[in-house]
Parts: structure tokens; C-alpha cells; sequence
């Protein structure tokens, strides 16, 4: 064991963690290393089936009688829209180790938790059933439009940051040209990661040749101006609109026109700023993958709130929304609201400790 967690062993344990690939939903690796560190020092540890972790250390002697302090760490990561995807997100997690590891701070009872989902959270997903026929012949056009380089990012913690998702764009030019003109749509796939924003989209389409296929290849300049416009703090956000091979098979109709109507009614973005915490976004909803499958379009939601009633109530109300447009919708993974005051014990107390292992690591 290390008599003091230097910044050294820090950034070592920071590197072994590197090493493991934790996706969302695929933390089994991250969740191994974890309880072998716990084991290596004899510590006391739990595991669940979702590969939550949650590691125990005794107080040092003369702090028995002290609180408990917990300290919370997530293990996966949501690996899009980061300045530097690799790193960034866990040196919290290092530090916390080297806490465990450490014989030189004195403290209370401790618990480290790591946890893979984010509190006050609610994914859902949203299956709308779709049936593919045989595409259209004739004079026609076939079009391959793409949206792409955004900065993407976490579903709940960028959502204020003026980024665009792949999905406003994507819905606004198909709805533009829905509006105008018939058209077939053989696939579309949109997003990432069901806890991001999507950064990029692709959907293919077909409409007849002639005054048609020109207004399409029109939606180019007008949707690369309205992005420049609208969304200056993601810059390199682009739309492109070439034509491409022709496909075999194309969407049933009815499923394009739910999917629109079902976008277009549904929250995206923030819902509502806490009044009390300044800055803090306090409910908002993301729309993470758009994806054709087998017999339907899957849509996934990402609904956060540090409220637990509002969270329920906006998740029920999107799920509402595609249930009558003949969608299901399946709560995936809930995770309650954490509601704390910016100046509680706990608040107080976790400040403390992380202030205590920062001046040791700095001196």
C-alpha cells in the first residue's frame, strides 16, 4: 500500500484504466479491474449484475465514529464530443483509487461507487413498426444526404453548450422536401451512442426526376447557410446531398410520416433552467440513434432532470407521443434524480476530502 497517493501514482493508475474499452453498456472489463484492486488491497467490495462496483475501506483508527463519505464515480463513457475523448472523463475515478490505495490520509469510513448509468436519467426506446417494398421505378433520382462533423457530446452535460444534433437538421430537410414533394426513403441512421448528441447523420431517398431532384439537390446550400446561422458554436457541421446507387427496397410510407410527426412533436434540447442553481440545466431530452432494423425505425431518448416528477412526467409525455403514432416505447434504464442543495453537509464533506488529497498531491 502507498503511504501518500502522489500525482505519480495517479496518472499510473490513470494509464492502466486508459487501457480498458468501457462503452456504455459494456463496462465488464472496467468493472474486473475495479474489483481486483479492491482484492489486492483486502478490501471489502460488491458487484452487481449491471457491473455497478462499490468498494469499502475501513476509517483509519481514532475516525471510527466519523460520517461515512462516499465518493462517486462513473466507469463508462458516452465516447463521442470530447476535446479528448481518451482521457478526459476518469482521472476522477485514478484519483479515487489512489485514495483507496493510500495509508496516509486520515478519513472515516469510506465508499467508493462506481457506477455506469447517469442519475437522473431515463433511456427509452421507441420501436415504430415499419415494412419495406419493393423501390420505385421509373425516371427517378436517388440521393444519399449526409450531415456530419459535429461535436457531438454527453447527452446530459453538453446539452446547454449550443451544439447541434445531427437530428434537427436531418428532420428539417426531409420534412422540407416531405412538404413539397413525394418521395421515398430506403434507410436513414442517425447518432452514435444512446447518451450523446448525434454528430452526424445518413439517409438515402429517391424521387422522380426532373423539377423534384433539383429542389433536393437545392437543400444543400440552404441547410449548410441555416447551420452556419444557427449553431456558430459548432462550426464544422456540415450537409451534403450526392447522388448515389439505387436501392432495392424502400421505406412504407406510413413509417416516414410517423417518424416525422413524431420528431416534431417531441422536446429536444433543454426543457427547463433549475431557478435555483445557477447556469444548471434542470430537465431536457435528447434524441441519440435513428436507425432502420429489420421491421421497424428504433428512435432512442434521453430524458434528464434533476426533478424526479418532471423527469417521469416529460419521459410519459414522449412516449405518449409515439405510442399514438403507433410506436411502443420501453423504458430501458431509469436512474432517480439526485436533488442537493450547493451548500449541504455532503457537499461540504465530499469538498473536503477532494481538497485534502489535492494538496497532497500538490505538494
Amino acid at each position: 500500500m502507498y503511504a501518500r497517493p502522489t500525482a505519480e501514482r495517479v496518472f499510473q493508475i490513470f494509464q492502466e484504466i486508459n487501457n480498458i474499452p468501457r462503452p456504455s453498456h459494456h463496462e465488464e472489463r472496467v468493472a474486473d479491474y475495479l474489483c481486483q484492486f479492491a482484492e489486492r488491497l483486502h478490501l471489502e467490495y460488491q458487484r452487481d449484475a449491471q457491473n455497478n462496483v462499490v468498494i469499502r475501506k475501513p476509517a483509519t483508527p481514532g475516525h471510527e465514529d466519523e460520517e461515512p463519505i462516499g465518493l462517486l464515480n462513473h466507469m463508462d463513457m458516452v465516447c463521442v464530443g470530447m476535446d479528448d475523448a481518451l482521457h478526459s472523463p476518469i482521472i476522477r475515478l485514478s484519483m479515487a483509487l489512489a485514495v483507496l490505495e493510500s495509508s496516509d490520509i486520515a478519513h472515516g469510513p469510506l465508499e467508493v461507487i462506481y457506477d455506469t448509468i447517469t442519475a437522473g436519467a431515463c433511456l427509452q426506446f421507441h420501436h415504430i413498426p415499419m415494412q419495406r417494398k419493393v423501390a420505385p421505378g421509373g425516371k427517378r433520382r436517388w440521393y444519399r444526404i449526409r450531415i456530419e462533423g459535429g461535436l457531438g457530446g454527453h447527452s446530459g452535460v453538453d446539452i446547454n453548450k449550443g451544439r447541434c444534433s445531427a437530428v434537427i437538421p436531418a428532420w428539417a430537410v426531409l420534412t422540407t422536401i416531405y412538404n413539397e414533394y413525394d418521395f421515398d426513403l430506403a434507410s436513414i441512421c442517425i447518432g452514435e451512442a444512446d447518451a450523446s448528441i448525434a454528430s452526424s447523420a445518413e439517409m438515402v431517398l429517391t424521387i422522380p426526376s426532373g423539377e423534384a431532384a433539383e429542389f433536393v439537390k437545392m437543400q444543400q446550400e440552404m441547410m449548410n447557410q441555416w447551420l452556419r446561422e444557427e449553431y456558430p458554436n459548432d462550426p464544422k457541421m456540415t450537409c451534403s446531398i450526392e447522388k448515389c446507387e439505387r436501392q432495392d427496397t424502400v421505406i412504407n410510407p406510413e413509417a416516414l410520416e410517423a417518424l416525422l410527426t413524431c420528431l416534431e412533436q417531441i422536446p429536444q434540447g433543454v426543457v427547463k433552467m433549475s431557478e435555483t442553481m445557477k447556469d444548471t440545466v434542470e430537465t431536457s431530452n435528447n434524441v441519440g440513434r435513428i436507425v432502420t432494423e429489420e421491421d421497424n425505425i428504433l428512435v432512442t431518448t434521453h430524458t434528464h432532470s434533476s426533478v424526479d416528477s418532471e423527469m417521469e412526467s416529460l419521459s410519459q409525455d414522449i412516449a405518449n407521443v409515439f405510442e399514438a403514432n403507433g410506436a411502443t416505447s420501453k423504458v430501458v434504464m431509469p436512474a432517480p434524480a439526485w436533488q442537493e442543495g450547493p451548500h449541504t453537509q455532503f457537499i461540504n464533506d465530499i469538498g473536503l476530502v477532494l481538497q485534502k488529497l489535492l494538496s497532497r498531491l500538490c505538494s
